[in-house]
């Protein structure tokens, strides 16, 4: 009967349980080598593990790359393998034979014509920024806007842009 109940307080959202929360280092040995840390990877004869919870390995392309995010953040980062290449951080991205990746989880990548951008906010931003395409360019941050063939952004999340008499105007 209590198995019910907490199935279905879970199926409702009531109890929310982070993967890293759970998160625990390993030791593992391969190829002569032994590594330890989290997420740790081993493939084309090299071993490789996170120092982090939050980090990310990824194994392809005859590599094994790993990456931590800063002491500070707490969510997860993800790998992107494309192109030959492995990009990890947040918001990862893949076109025109590039692969990047924010660095923050507030950052944000972007992908048209022929470009790839990433940005990341500085300081201590809590909003997740966004990126706008458009004109043949790319513009990231905060409330972007499009109008008379130019893209802007604020660059703090407090900041705001307005399109008004053939120019963007934004305030940080």
């Amino acid at each position: 009967m209590f198995r019910k109940f907490l199935m279905g307080l879970i199926a409702l959202g009531f109890i929310c349980v982070s993967s890293q929360a759970f998160a625990q280092a390993e030791c593992k040995t391969a190829y002569g080598q032994t590594a330890c840390g989290y997420d740790c990877k081993a493939a084309y004869g090299q071993l490789a593990c996170a120092q982090t919870p939050q980090g990310v390995c990824a194994a392809a392309y005859g590599q094994v790359v790993c990456w931590d995010p800063g002491r500070r953040v707490r969510q997860k980062a993800t790998c992107l393998a494309a192109y030959g290449q492995i990009a990890c951080g947040y918001d990862c991205k893949a076109a025109s034979g590039m692969v990047k990746c924010a660095g923050t989880p507030q950052g944000a990548c972007a992908a048209a014509y022929g470009q790839l951008v990433c940005w990341d906010p500085g300081g201590h931003s809590r909003q997740k920024a966004m990126c706008l395409a458009a004109h043949g360019q790319i513009a990231c941050g905060y409330g972007c806007k499009s109008a008379y063939g130019k893209v802007k952004c604020a660059r703090t999340d407090e900041g705001v842009c307005q399109a008004a008499n053939g120019n963007i105007v934004c305030f940080n």
